[in-house]
């Protein structure tokens, strides 16, 4: 509780505080070595040293977050501490903890954080693969769409794993329904950072798109205050959603775009859908005029048919005008009504 108490007293500690927070950082960091050589003489010793290792990973990664690059210069000794626990624990708690800790590094890094990639790489594909505990396997796909934006391109020489991994997950009948949304979007986050590369994962990717939004789109919520299936269906649409903007920019930053253009009629099919569907989220309508924009920007008259249709013109024209939707929202619309009027 105390460790609870101290990260919510750090995450509001004005600028000022920026240089007592390092010397706290330095200090949780010592604390949380230390945490190895504690005496485990029984299961409760065990569950004492998991409890304080799990709080200070999470005060940590309020520290990281509230110095943000300030923070890099502790980057190694807390990456070092963390691969210690990865090492030797198989608490699901502090796996998950320490995982988080690796994503707060991850987005103050940025490149740098390649160096650590040997170490973490068995850990991480260890919490894809543990499909059982979704609460892990869910953070590490988390993960892996943090560092794919930390590293870019350098994410590819690890791809085919993760990707192996992800699609396995996919088929799996037993896997928790949770962790799916975040599988599907993070082939978005992959396909950004390698660009061009991503084209020997095209195939085998959409075809699972295509799958999801085919049970997406047949699924019917028979009334309307069945809000955990409403939510879980906009997450799973915003998923394919994400994966499918992800895939059409990466490749055409590198000029393979060309390689989408065959599955025109699977994505128009998902974008119709959710400009007819009334219980689609504000979320999920701004990525799908940002893929009509963007389809419209890559294949220009080639799909003016598609993308000028009554139901989705509608769409872009709800995101433009509905008066509590937001400013990016809005602009989305605005320049997906630009590109598919030009």
């Amino acid at each position: 509780m105390a460790y609870e108490t101290l990260g919510v007293v750090l995450d509001s500690a004005p600028p000022s505080a920026n240089e007592a927070l390092t010397h706290i950082v330095k200090l949780m960091i010592d604390r949380l070595d230390k945490t190895f050589s504690m005496d485990l003489l029984n299961q409760d010793d065990i569950n004492v040293q998991n409890e304080l290792q799990g709080h200070l990973c999470g005060v940590i990664q309020v520290l990281v977050s509230r110095l943000d690059k300030q923070a890099k210069v502790f980057a190694d000794s807390i990456m070092t501490q963390v691969i210690k626990l990865f090492r030797s624990k198989k608490d699901a708690g502090v796996f998950e903890e320490a995982m988080l800790t690796v994503i707060s590094i991850a987005n103050i890094s940025e490149g740098d954080f390649l160096r650590y990639m040997i170490d973490l790489m068995p850990h991480l594909t260890s919490g894809l693969s543990n499909w059982q505990a979704h609460q892990i396997c869910n953070v590490s796909v988390g993960a892996v769409g943090d560092i794919a934006r930390a590293i870019g391109p350098n994410i590819y020489q690890h791809c085919d794993k993760i990707i192996t991994i992800l699609l396995t997950n996919l088929q799996n009948r037993d896997l928790d329904k949770t962790v799916k949304p975040s599988i599907l979007s993070v082939f978005g986050d992959l396909a950004l950072a390698i660009g061009g590369n991503f084209e020997k994962y095209t195939e085998i990717v959409i075809h699972m798109l295509k799958q999801a939004a085919e049970a997406v789109i047949k699924t019917k919520v028979p009334n309307n205050n069945e809000y955990e299936l409403i939510d879980y269906l906009n997450l799973l649409r915003e998923g394919i959603i994400e994966a499918y903007t992800g895939i059409i920019q990466g490749m055409r930053a590198d000029g393979k775009v060309e390689k989408i253009f065959p599955n025109l009629n699977a994505i128009m099919q998902l974008i119709t859908h959710i400009a007819t569907e009334k219980q689609c989220s504000e979320s999920v309508k701004r990525g799908a005029v940002g893929i009509v924009g963007d389809l419209a920007s890559s294949f220009t008259v080639r799909v003016g048919t598609a993308v000028t249709q009554p139901a989705v013109q509608q769409l872009i024209i709800q995101c433009l005008e509905t008066l509590d939707y937001s400013k990016e929202t809005k602009e989305t619309a605005a320049w997906a009504r630009h590109v598919t009027q030009m």
